[in-house]
């Protein structure tokens, strides 16, 4: 019911029309996305975008991690076949205080694509933690205010 509640007052917390994770652009389509939704197994093709190796190392150890808590496998995809698409986005899609975004499942424009702030730079612990909090939001969870959360908001600049 809460969740019902954020998703109607969001544009007016927002400033905008948009609902929280309904974004697009020009990234490259995940034709597997929708595996995302399965309330089953999710069997997972991760397609990496970024130059930053440490970064891709982190991603991949948070989905190691995720796999611990959900019923879950995944393997890397280089083309179109995958469900999540890791890129780092145009700084454009940012607000000031965002490191990075995911999709929401469900939302017109999902990807499955979680982009990260080329105008940030993370320490490998900080990817690591921003690494396991966005898949969370491509599985359809929403920020949580508990600061012992993964799931809280995690602004820029300030200390993780």
């Amino acid at each position: 019911m809460r969740l019902a509640i954020i998703y109607l007052l969001w544009p007016f917390l927002a400033g905008t029309d948009a609902l929280p994770g309904d974004w697009g652009g020009e990234y490259g389509p995940c034709d597997r996305h929708s595996e995302l939704l399965n309330t089953g197994r999710l069997r997972l093709r991760v397609r990496f975008s970024v130059s930053d190796e440490h970064l891709t190392r982190a991603f991949t150890r948070a989905l190691k991690f995720w796999a611990t808590v959900l019923d879950m496998e995944w393997g890397r995809e280089d083309g179109r076949e995958c469900s999540i698409h890791v890129f780092t986005g145009d700084a454009r899609l940012f607000r000031a205080d965002e490191t990075a975004r995911a999709q929401f499942p469900g939302r017109p424009a999902f990807q499955g694509w979680v982009a990260f702030n080329p105008k940030v730079v993370l320490s490998e612990d900080e990817q690591y933690l921003v690494s396991v909090h966005e898949p969370g939001h491509l599985v359809g969870l929403p920020h949580n205010p508990s600061a012992r959360s993964i799931m809280s908001f995690l602004g820029v600049p300030g200390t993780f």
